[in-house]
């Protein structure tokens, strides 16, 4: 089967172990504190640098192990030569603070939390894999790396708040800043583009787990369809596009919507 590149313009439709050889690892680079082992906590507790792992070892045939390694530098960057993506610490901290000082029931706190952290280490997989495989990508790379980490995200678990995760993720992440040369846009045109489209991705694989939220969005049913064709479009472009790449028993086939 040929592969069709992640089209930008279909797609805008209005935590120490070393490195596993059969894939992916979650790692922290950096002295244990209090503070920290709050976080890992409820990260761990959640299951998502379990998730990660586990999707990887069973579905992706990667080319050479990767990691995902929280440091305690101040930037967040992907380094193709050591096939990992690098994440400071501060930036989990800055969400968790962002997360307790906008909801007060603890339970709530950790399921956005880790909900937003997971956005990220999949936006990061996402970013991995285009480079190790060199997946054809047209447009604003974040675009295309949202879709996939919501996409995970959708499919994988269920997180009645992963719109509210979302706009956690998107306050302080900074792969905003690699806005493409000559774009008009601001960073927050650019970050209020990306929610609209990860919550039109949402929206058009279920509404019905959000009928407040579009009752509040107020949309025209032309609009939910187009937001239909738009889940319908990411699922199978992400699908080609890794089908080269896929176990055998990868779960992603089985995300396919029916014809």
């Amino acid at each position: 089967m040929s592969l069709r590149p992640l089209n930008l313009c279909i797609l805008l439709l209005p935590m120490c172990l070393g490195v596993r050889a059969e894939g992916l690892s979650v790692r922290w680079d950096l002295e244990p504190d209090a503070y920290q082992q709050d976080i890992r906590t409820i990260l761990e507790s959640s299951g998502v640098p379990d998730r990660i792992e586990s999707f990887v070892t069973q579905s992706i045939q990667l080319s050479v192990p990767v990691e995902i390694v929280i440091y305690s530098g101040n930037v967040r960057y992907f380094d193709s030569r050591k096939n990992a993506s690098f994440i400071p610490v501060t930036t989990l901290r800055q969400i968790l603070g962002s997360v307790k000082s906008r909801y007060a029931r603890e339970r709530v706190q950790k399921k956005i939390y880790s909900a937003a952290v997971e956005q990220m280490f999949w936006f990061e997989l996402g970013r991995i894999l285009v480079s190790q495989f060199a997946l054809p990508i047209r447009g604003e790379e974040a675009y295309a790396l949202d879709s996939f980490a919501t996409l995970m995200l959708l499919n994988l678990y269920d997180n009645q708040y992963l719109l509210d995760a979302a706009e956690e993720y998107l306050v302080v992440d900074d792969a905003s800043h690699s806005l493409q040369e000559g774009s008009s846009q601001s960073e927050m045109e650019f970050d209020r583009s990306r929610y609209q489209l990860i919550l039109c991705t949402v929206l058009g694989k279920d509404y019905v787990p959000y009928e407040e939220t579009l009752e509040a969005l107020a949309w025209e049913e032309a609009r939910l369809q187009q937001c239909e064709a738009r889940y319908r479009a990411q699922i199978y472009s992400w699908y080609e596009a890794l089908e080269p790449y896929l176990k055998p028993d990868s779960s992603i086939k089985r995300w396919l919507p029916r014809p």
